[in-house]
């Protein structure tokens, strides 16, 4: 029968063992925590994309008829409107002709690049992760007015909490790790 804790002249050794099992332990926590990480934040997506969604049709639904008839104060207002809710960064109402009718921020036109874009519900969605700019979440719809399209909405949602757990999680596993491999470093060759 292999020992898990050997005493050696006085000293205490751990066996292969005992390493062995600590790692299999190690690995099962950081894989529970891995998939309650990853249930976590796919949660907090789905809710901020469903909110973007309600968002951006709201505004499509109200801007249609306004922008028909050029009410481009209404339309302001009504991006402004839409800008003092909480987590909306950005907000604009592009006519059939993409010029930009009402916008909140003209220094977030660089997002508005929508490649890789997934939909839901006639939304279009897409993150954008930029150094010099916000985290956010953009949202594109199109404005109809009986059936035709007469422009296009987009938003941008601040997306700050989103992945703020696998940080966390990883710098876990990573210390984590490391705490192991010293502990039975040290106990094994202090020598």
């Amino acid at each position: 029968i292999i020992k898990m804790v050997t005493k050696k002249n006085g000293k205490v050794r751990l066996s292969l063992k005992t390493f062995l099992i600590s790692i299999a332990l190690w690995f099962a926590v950081c894989l529970i925590f891995h998939l309650t990480v990853q249930a976590i934040e796919r949660h907090k997506k789905n809710k901020l994309i469903k909110a973007g969604i309600s968002i951006s049709k709201d505004i499509s639904s109200q801007s249609g008829l306004p922008l028909l008839e050029k009410k481009f104060e209404h339309l302001s207002m009504l991006i402004d409107n839409i800008t003092k809710r909480p987590g909306v960064v950005f907000a604009s109402i592009i006519d059939h002709k993409n010029k930009i009718i009402a916008y909140s921020d003209q220094d977030q036109f660089f997002s508005l690049n929508s490649k890789n874009a997934k939909e839901s519900d006639g939304v279009k969605y897409w993150r954008i992760l930029n150094l010099e700019s916000h985290n956010v979440m953009n949202f594109s719809t199109q404005i109809t007015f009986s059936d035709t399209r007469v422009g296009e909405v987009f938003i941008s949602l601040a997306t700050e909490n989103i992945d703020s757990f696998q940080h966390y999680y990883l710098m876990f596993a990573i210390l984590s790790f490391l705490c192991i491999i010293i502990i039975f470093g040290f106990a094994n060759f202090k020598n």
